[in-house]
């Protein structure tokens, strides 16, 4: 059997060139035209990435276990949590908003951990191509549905506006939050698309 490895077209993020370059990661590749880099050099990105979204999970699935902070009034005490947040607003008969919320902070990071990790997983073991046409789309459609960050913001300004009203503690969550979105910004710019993509181009032509 075979293998043929096809160019790969590139286009430069500068001055919006096609460049024909070889499936390969090793090197880096400049534009011709205006001698900016297209493609850096890469040693271990996807093992780089791979191992920072799982990472993510781990926190992540920290923030989903414990509290994010805790509001103490007139001597009760409550604590605020991901799913917590969505219920509440359910129990106010706010179904839609309920709905958003655990959506956009629960199930759309959690989709797009897994969806992430699967696509590194399936380019390490170079397998076809076929699964990360579908991977892939589910990324880039989910991924500005992803709110945790706004969550985040929000957690600070409670912080700060209802400090002088009631006692607030700052949970493991709340910590394990913003470790995820540092690492999940990480990992972000440590996976390279041309990365899994020329890891599937081999065998996306097949036997010759």
């Amino acid at each position: 059997m075979t293998v043929v490895t096809a160019p790969v077209l590139l286009i430069c993020g500068d001055c919006d060139a096609l460049l024909r370059g070889a499936p390969s990661t090793l090197l880096p590749l400049r534009c011709p035209r205006c001698n900016d880099v297209v493609r850096e050099r890469s040693s271990g990105g996807l093992d780089r990435a791979l191992a920072l979204y799982f990472t993510a999970i781990v926190f992540f699935a920290v923030v989903n276990a414990f509290p994010i902070l805790s509001l103490g009034l007139l001597g009760e005490s409550s604590d605020a949590t991901l799913f917590g947040a969505a219920q509440a607003l359910n129990a106010r008969h706010m179904s839609l908003v309920a709905l958003l919320v655990g959506t956009t902070t629960i199930l759309v990071p959690w989709t797009e951990l897994i969806a992430s990790v699967m696509i590194l997983v399936l380019a390490r073991r170079r397998e076809r191509p076929r699964v990360y046409l579908r991977l892939l789309r589910i990324r880039s459609t989910i991924q500005p549905w992803n709110m945790l960050e706004i969550f985040a913001l929000g957690s600070l300004v409670a912080i700060v506006k209802l400090g002088s009203l009631a006692r607030i503690l700052v949970g493991t969550g709340f910590w394990a939050l913003w470790g995820f979105l540092i690492v999940s910004a990480i990992a972000a710019r440590a996976y390279r698309r041309e990365d899994v993509w020329n890891s599937a181009v081999p065998r996306l032509w097949g036997p010759a």
